[in-house]
């Protein structure tokens, strides 16, 4: 889990970063040869190969860039084609080591570069050097759109002469991501998203009654377009834990460009979350309505305050049953105007307030 923490006059409040991750590619090198799918191009493409070597810092097995056959040029060693086109926030590392040979005063490039053509290459990772460099892990955030492609390639890259070095060592490959984008519609059913939840600017994710939405271990939504959900008082939408245990993270509303349509959380039921069950931020076009948030827990409450966290936001929260929760509020806001009514709080060990506003307009 990873904590920012926010300081808005007196209270400090952690806005949290989601922690689980899904691979979309891993490789280690086991095998004896370059594995399938994988490509080398450039002057001299037999010049990589897999070694039984333990150079770039993981365990024996790595791809090398070797001296033979010589060439100047740029080098590739490619990956296969990845679908990347509802991924978010991707992290790309690997390990590497470089040898020059002395005496010899070359300048090299080594680049990792992004392609969704195998023409046009972007680089995300550069270093210009004519010196080796020790072992080191280095590891790249991606930014979501320069995916979206059923084919994106990453690509190990070397320019320079070849024939005056040792080596290029790569190992322990490793590309993984946060988010999956989704709009449209859910309806009725189980829905197992993987990760966190991102609505994008502009989009929107409906999800109709009798549906129920079962999260992994700390991931959110990340609500950053509109979010419709539209229970009723027979079929709720259920937000909850897929395990169980009180340990996602709740609904976040961040910062909203205004020119979405407004969202709407109506009849729905929202537990077992580890933080809030509901952060708003930034955003008025916020309403919550005939909804049940219940049996969720701050475990963290220095930073984690309230069950509903309201920041420079006016939205509407109404006839909703607050109960269960375990934070020491169950509205907090700061700077805000919200209109709450008709509401309940029961059967919570708040300790200190049912609502607590600070600066605010009520």
């Amino acid at each position: 889990m990873k904590n920012l923490i926010l300081c808005v006059g007196i209270l400090c409040i952690a806005v949290t970063v989601s922690a689980v991750t899904m691979t979309l590619l891993e490789e280690e090198f086991y095998q004896p040869i370059i594995p399938p799918g994988w490509t080398t191009s450039g002057p001299s493409p037999g010049a990589w190969s897999r070694e039984y070597t333990d150079y770039a810092g993981g365990s024996a097995g790595e791809i090398k860039l070797g001296n033979f056959p010589p060439g100047d040029g740029t080098f590739r060693f490619t990956t296969p084609p990845i679908d990347t086109r509802n991924v978010h926030d991707m992290m790309f590392s690997f390990k590497h080591f470089f040898s020059v040979q002395p005496p010899f005063i070359n300048l090299y490039t080594l680049e990792v570069q992004l392609s969704r053509n195998l023409i046009d290459w972007q680089t995300l990772w550069s270093v210009n050097t004519s010196l080796s460099i020790p072992a080191q892990t280095v590891e790249i955030p991606i930014d979501y759109t320069l995916g979206q492609s059923i084919t994106t390639y990453l690509s190990f890259t070397f320019t320079g002469n070849n024939g005056t070095i040792n080596g290029w060592y790569l190992d322990d490959i490793l590309l993984t991501y946060r988010g999956t984008i989704y709009s449209g519609i859910w309806n009725a059913g189980n829905h197992y998203p993987a990760g966190d939840i991102v609505i994008l600017d502009g989009t929107t994710l409906q999800i109709n009654a009798g549906a129920s939405v079962f999260m992994d271990v700390e991931a959110f939504v990340d609500m950053r377009g509109r979010l419709l959900v539209n229970g009723s008082d027979s079929q709720r939408v259920l937000f909850t834990s897929e395990t169980g245990e009180k340990d996602w993270w709740g609904i976040n509303i961040l910062e909203v460009n205004p020119a979405n349509d407004s969202t709407l959380i109506q009849y729905a039921k929202i537990e077992k979350c580890e933080y809030e069950a509901l952060n708003i931020n930034s955003y008025d076009q916020v309403r919550v309505s005939h909804c049940v948030i219940s049996n969720n827990s701050t475990a963290d409450n220095e930073y984690h305050p309230g069950t509903i966290m309201v920041l420079y936001s006016n939205p509407i929260i109404e006839f909703c049953d607050v109960t269960g929760c375990g934070a020491d509020y169950g509205i907090l806001g700061y700077q805000c105007a919200p209109v709450v009514r008709f509401c309940r709080f029961f059967q919570n060990p708040i300790s200190v307030s049912v609502i607590y506003l600070n600066n605010c307009d009520v």
